[in-house]
């Protein structure tokens, strides 16, 4: 997902396709909490339909150590914590 950033003044945010974007690289040994909710009910990832990326990894770094991007579609985030502060998207709720 190539993101563009000509609108805004960080390089973390910008728009694809018409849509706010967000990526950042999470810190070494970090582990987000994720939740799955279908149906507007929290669920277990194995109760999902087959409709999720496969994990694979990446074959076109030349690293040893793999580099994580995360890029996620900010109307799909309910509550992000960035630097400490906890910003929730009320259009979510």
């Amino acid at each position: 997902m190539e993101i563009d950033f000509t609108e805004s003044e960080n390089n973390f945010c910008g728009h694809f396709r018409g849509n706010a974007v967000i990526q950042y690289r999470p810190f070494d040994n970090s582990h987000p909490t994720t939740k799955f909710i279908m149906d507007n009910k929290l669920t277990d990832k194995a109760k999902l339909p087959n409709v999720l990326p496969t994990k694979s990894k990446a074959k076109n770094q030349g690293t040893d150590k793999e580099i994580f991007w995360r890029k996620l579609y900010v109307k799909n985030i309910r509550k992000i914590k960035i630097d400490g502060i906890l910003y929730k998207n009320i259009e979510c709720v």
